[in-house]
């Protein structure tokens, strides 16, 4: 993915295949876009954002579109349009997520140190919840081939 910041709107943009996800933090109205670039077009997989925005990621193998918001994971299919199911974070403020490359497991980190495991074939609510960390977490990632996965959390300096 690619972070930008341009004046107080922040991107971030998610590449697979022949698509392009686009998200805009500070608009309300238009909070993701989806580029189709072989077709030129573009798409709004929904009018108003439900949250803030934090994050969003394609699957690996099958058309579906994940947005993370401050407490829900929302999974779009993108032939059918619509919404598939939502996932239940259970943590104040999610930050981050990450997919396995198998597409079978979702791992969300939080501000409030938690890490949060969902099994994408069995429920709506994490599978496992750990909270070891002493701080925010900023970054979450899996493994390319084994199931291991790396919280990250950032030490920033004072100002």
């Amino acid at each position: 993915g690619i972070n930008a910041e341009y004046g107080k709107q922040w991107y971030q943009r998610r590449v697979r295949g022949g698509y392009l996800a686009v998200t805009m933090r500070e608009s309300a109205s238009c909070p993701v876009l989806i580029h189709n670039v072989p077709r030129h077009s573009t798409q709004k997989p929904f009018n108003k954002s439900k949250g803030q925005v934090q994050q969003v990621e394609f699957h690996p193998t099958k058309p579906f579109f994940f947005v993370l918001s401050q407490r829900y994971v929302r999974v779009y299919n993108l032939v059918k349009q619509a919404m598939v199911r939502k996932l239940i974070c259970s943590v104040k403020w999610a930050s981050c997520m990450a997919i396995h490359p198998k597409g079978d497991n979702l791992i969300v980190g939080s501000y409030d140190k938690t890490l949060v495991w969902f099994d994408m074939d069995l429920s709506v609510k994490p599978y496992k919840s750990l909270q070891q960390h002493k701080k925010a977490i900023r970054s979450v990632s899996f493994h390319p081939r084994y199931r291991c996965m790396l919280p990250v959390q950032m030490i920033l300096p004072p100002l």
